[in-house]
Order: C-alpha cells, then structure tokens, then sequence
C-alpha cells in the first residue's frame, strides 16, 4: 500500500484502528505516524474496561491500589524522608 498523504491513514484508522496503529508502525518516518500511535493509544485506554467477571483478577487489586494510592496525600517532605529511610 503506497501512503501518499496521511489523510489516507487517518481513513485507514477510522475504519480499522488497529491497521492504522500497524501502518503508522511501518511508515514510522513520516511525522503523522506518531500521531495515529498516539491516537491508538488513546482509543484502546478508552475501550479498555474492567467488568464483574473480573472480580478476583489481577487488574481488580491494581484498580484497588490506585484508588487507596489517589486518596493519600503526599507531601515533598514525605516523599523524601519515605525514600530516605529505603536507602538504609
């Protein structure tokens, strides 16, 4: 497939997002390549989803631990003195 401009990708993605990441990988030279990455990117973390049928996996304890980890608050001071004490 010879990609003579980029909106010929940006069409590819919109029909197929995961051909438009693998194209954007092959023609890794063009500027815009990066950005149809990014936009996969952003597409698979928005579709990603973590459901009830999950209950008991891996990713249920990470999403535990990210909430317990949002709700601290850490101060520089803290940060420093938590990091100081693993040193020794």
């Amino acid at each position: 497939m010879k990609i003579s401009t980029h909106k010929s990708v940006w069409f590819v993605f919109i029909l197929s997002p995961i051909l438009g990441a693998f194209l954007s990988l092959k023609h890794n030279k063009y500027k815009f390549s990066k950005n149809i990455l990014w936009a996969f990117i952003v597409f698979y973390g928005f579709t990603f989803s973590i459901s009830g049928e999950s209950s008991g996996s891996d990713i249920n304890q990470y999403v535990d631990e990210l909430k317990v980890l949002h709700e601290k608050t850490f101060t520089f001071q803290k940060q420093y003195l938590i990091l100081k004490v693993l040193e020794k």
